[in-house]
């Protein structure tokens, strides 16, 4: 939650079975302020999430055992805005000035948050997929960057161009592996498609949207957009 409060949630047959809150092992742990992101590591044995700064901490990074017992805690020079698993147990982590570093965990502790990639441009959407690998950063003035990311954290940028046919600045982006598409959604409510492969315009939905696109969501099979 936006508040700081963690849960699991324990899914069977596809459907939620029960949720119950974190108990927080760490004696004298408070409960965290303001989660922004997070993330379960792919080894399913850590779980790590960014806060927003308070007064005596500046953008702090948390690292816990699965069962909410504290490791450790990093700063970071600028908000993070989103957080992935990578490998094992690392991470890789996209700030507000679109900048990419690599969550190194070793000897089971956040060892190095280590800069990998450089853009300190305004971030307006960031999205992962990893099955295929693949990422894309928008900022302002309606750029993105499609990349690719190795399990060591280097990144490769694929495509870096301008959509030039939305409108308005671009508020989320869902990628679309089946279709080797990704989905633009954008402040004045639109969604538009592209071929991620090399950035072609594809078509525009006829939206009801009359705000921003806050959130978009693809279907497993990739043939339903929840927006």
């Amino acid at each position: 939650e936006g508040s700081g409060k963690v849960y699991n949630v324990k899914i069977k047959k596809n459907a939620v079975e029960s949720v119950s809150p974190v108990n927080w092992k760490k004696d004298n742990k408070e409960e965290p302020w303001a989660i922004k992101s997070y993330a379960v590591s792919n080894d399913k044995e850590y779980f790590i999430f960014s806060q927003y700064p308070t007064s005596d901490r500046s953008n702090p990074l948390e690292l816990h055992k699965i069962n909410g017992e504290l490791i450790n805690t990093k700063s970071t020079p600028d908000l993070l805005e989103q957080v992935y698993p990578i490998g094992g147990h690392d991470y890789f982590c996209v700030d507000q000035r679109a900048n990419i570093s690599f969550i190194k965990i070793d000897s089971g502790k956040i060892s190095s948050i280590k800069p990998v990639y450089e853009n300190q441009k305004e971030l307006t959407a960031v999205n992962y997929d990893e099955q295929k690998n693949i990422g894309i950063i928008s900022t302002k003035g309606r750029q993105i960057q499609v990349f690719n990311v190795s399990n060591t954290g280097s990144v490769d940028i694929i495509l870096e161009t301008k959509l030039s046919q939305i409108r308005s600045e671009i508020s989320f982006i869902e990628i679309i592996p089946s279709n080797n598409w990704f989905a633009v959604g954008d402040r004045n409510g639109e969604i538009y498609f592209f071929d991620l492969k090399d950035g072609t315009y594809l078509f525009k939905t006829s939206s009801e949207h009359e705000n921003i696109i806050t959130s978009l969501a693809v279907s497993p099979s990739g043939d339903l957009l929840a927006s």
